[in-house]
């Protein structure tokens, strides 16, 4: 039986020349957690964003980067973030990863502010599916500049999905009403996701 690759044999195939095989290796990497992939992911990123086919590889990467806890991440994070480009899944990434670690700064609150204030509609995706994937604390006030955001969004929308499964652990007024709302909504995912959120019940989901 074949040893379990180490974190240095994965970090090696970072620079692969076969993305499927960067892809697999930031995948690993991303399931192990190791901090001290961080210098080795980040490099790779660098790389690996600069070319628009393979960003599967660089959602990949990015998601390694954040349930990693690598804090040095965050200045490229913010940069890919307001970078124009086609595939809206490294920007879901991006916010995942960036308010999973804001949360390893106790900033999460400043940071939720700044995405709200941004109105990038991906990263904000990908904020509430990191806020709730990992379970993150939001003040009061927080949530309520979360909910005037969402307000602009119909309820069929697929920002409104991450935003039912984050909303179950809020009690504010204005989060009730949002899921008593999307309860209705014509998407069943969406649907099915307030009714559990509203019966106190967290929404399990396989991210990709």
């Amino acid at each position: 039986m074949a040893l379990p690759a180490s974190t240095s044999d994965l970090t090696l195939k970072l620079m692969d020349s076969k993305s499927a095989t960067r892809r697999s290796a930031a995948r690993s990497l991303r399931k192990r957690r190791d901090p001290s992939a961080g210098p080795a992911l980040l490099a790779a990123l660098e790389q690996e964003i600069q070319d628009p086919r393979t960003w599967e590889t660089q959602y990949q990467m990015i998601m390694a980067l954040g349930e990693s806890d690598v804090i040095s991440a965050i200045p490229l994070l913010q940069t890919i973030a307001h970078t124009p480009r086609e595939a809206t899944m490294v920007f879901v990434a991006t916010g995942d990863a960036l308010i999973r670690l804001a949360a390893c700064q106790k900033q999460t609150d400043a940071v939720w502010h700044s995405l709200v204030h941004q109105r990038h509609e991906d990263v904000i995706s990908g904020a509430l599916r990191g806020t709730h994937m990992a379970h993150l604390p939001v003040r009061e006030e927080t949530v309520m500049a979360i909910m005037t955001t969402l307000q602009d969004y119909p309820s069929d929308h697929p920002i409104m999905f991450w935003a039912a499964t984050a909303a179950w652990r809020w009690t504010v007024p204005a989060a009730h009403h949002l899921l008593t709302t999307l309860a209705s909504s014509p998407r069943a995912d969406i649907q099915k996701a307030a009714r559990q959120a509203l019966q106190g019940k967290a929404v399990k989901h396989h991210v990709l």
